[in-house]
């Protein structure tokens, strides 16, 4: 995935948090901020982490996710 494209998801997870925390706390001050908000280390870490997330979804990964999702289950008895 390129950068831009990353940069873009992380936007949107960020954007969708902020929106979650407001309907919860609607008198609170929001705490996420927006990407560009960041320190450039934290938007790396936050890019990462959404990096991280989506390639978690490549077909390739199927085998973890049927390990962690029969995991889930065991422990949801």
């Amino acid at each position: 995935m390129n950068r831009l494209r990353l940069e873009y998801a992380t936007e949107a997870f960020l954007n969708a948090m902020r929106r979650e925390y407001q309907k919860e706390r609607p008198t609170d001050p929001v705490p996420i901020r927006s990407l560009q908000e960041y320190t450039p280390a934290q938007r790396s870490a936050l890019m990462r982490a959404v990096g991280a997330a989506i390639k978690n979804t490549r077909p390739e990964n199927d085998n973890a996710f049927e390990e962690w999702s029969q995991k889930r289950s065991a422990s949801h008895t």
